[in-house]
C-alpha cells in the first residue's frame, strides 16, 4: 500500500517541485546539500552513485519511479534474453544496472554526455567492479563531431542537445556527439536499446539507419510527441509495431513511453501483455 501511495505520490507532486521554482533556492541553496552519495536502489545488486537532492525520487525509493516502464524493461528482458543492451541516454544508469542484476551474463553500452553524469556513472562502475560496462561519453545524433548540450541543474534527468531538446534552460557546455551506425563499427549489435534523450529521438534513429535495418533491435524509447511524431514514423518505416511503455494493455497512442517490436522479434506484443501485470506486482511490491 505505501509504494502505490508513493506512485500516486511522485505523479502529483515531486518533493522538491516548489522549491526549484525559486530561482534563488535552486541555484544557491539546494547545491549546498546536493552532494554526491553511494546509494541502494531496488532492483540493483550494487551501490549506485547519485546526488542528493538532484535524485530525489531514487533516494526515498526508486519504486514510485517509472514502475510501468520498468515491469516492461523486466518483462521484456525475460522473454527476449539480450545478450547486450544499449542505453541512450543513460543519466545515472539506473535501467543498465537494473538488467545486469538480472542477468550478470549482459553487456551493456551507456550512452552519457552530461559531465556531471559521466561522473557519477563512472563512480558506481569503480565502486561495483563492473567489467561487462562501456560508457561512451557522447551524445548519440545525426553524425560525428560536437554540439551544444543544455545541462538541467534541478534534476540532471531533462538535460539536452540544445537543437533538439525539450527547451528547458540551464549551463550549456560543448560535447562530443556521435551515431549508432558509428559505434555499432567497434561494439557488440544490441539485442534491446533504451532511447531517452529528451527531444532529440528522431536525432538518434537518424544515425541509426544501418543498425535498425541490419540488426533490428528491440527498442524502449520515450517520445512525446506520439506515433505521428518524427521518430515514432522512423521506427514504423523500419517495420517496428508498437506498445504503450507504460502499460502494454492500452492504446499506444496516449504514452510518452513506447514499447517497439522489430519484425521478426521472438516475442509478441500478446506476450508481453500477459507478463506485465505480474512484473507490476512484483515491482511495486518489492520482490
Amino acid at each position: 500500500m505505501l509504494i502505490r501511495q508513493l506512485i500516486e505520490f511522485r505523479h502529483r507532486f515531486h518533493p522538491l517541485h516548489k522549491l526549484r521554482q525559486s530561482r534563488f533556492v535552486a541555484r544557491r541553496i539546494l547545491p549546498l546539500f546536493d552532494q554526491p552519495i553511494f546509494i541502494n536502489m531496488h532492483g540493483v545488486s550494487w551501490k549506485v552513485r547519485v546526488r542528493r537532492m538532484r535524485h530525489m525520487t531514487y533516494v526515498v525509493d526508486n519504486r514510485a519511479m517509472e514502475p510501468g516502464t520498468v515491469a516492461i524493461f523486466r518483462t521484456v528482458q525475460d522473454l527476449h534474453k539480450p545478450k547486450v543492451f544499449w542505453d541512450i541516454g543513460a543519466n545515472v544508469g539506473f535501467y543498465s544496472w537494473l538488467l545486469m542484476s538480472a542477468d550478470r551474463d549482459l553487456e551493456a553500452v551507456l550512452f552519457e554526455p552530461d559531465p556531471d553524469n559521466i561522473e557519477l556513472v563512472n563512480a558506481t562502475i569503480a565502486r561495483a567492479r563492473l567489467e561487462k560496462v562501456t560508457l561512451v561519453s557522447k551524445a548519440a545524433s545525426t553524425q560525428a563531431g560536437t554540439a551544444r548540450f543544455v545541462m538541467d541543474p534541478e534534476s540532471g534527468t531533462t538535460s539536452h542537445l540544445e537543437t533538439g531538446g525539450t527547451g528547458v534552460k540551464g549551463a550549456v557546455v560543448t560535447v562530443e556527439t556521435t551515431t549508432l551506425d558509428d559505434e555499432l563499427a567497434h561494439l557488440s549489435a544490441p539485442g534491446l536499446i533504451k532511447i531517452d534523450v529528451e527531444g532529440a529521438e528522431d536525432m538518434v534513429l537518424a544515425g541509426a539507419a544501418r543498425l535498425l535495418e541490419t540488426v533490428k533491435p528491440v527498442i524502449i524509447i520515450e517520445c512525446f510527441d506520439g506515433l505521428e511524431s518524427v521518430p515514432m514514423r522512423q521506427l514504423a518505416a523500419a517495420g517496428y509495431e508498437f506498445a504503450d511503455g507504460d502499460d502494454p494493455r492500452d492504446p499506444a497512442g496516449t504514452t510518452s513511453n513506447y514499447l517497439c517490436l522489430p519484425p521478426g522479434v521472438n516475442f509478441t506484443l500478446d506476450d508481453v501483455r500477459a507478463r506485465f501485470v505480474s512484473e507490476y506486482d512484483r515491482w511495486v511490491a518489492g520482490r
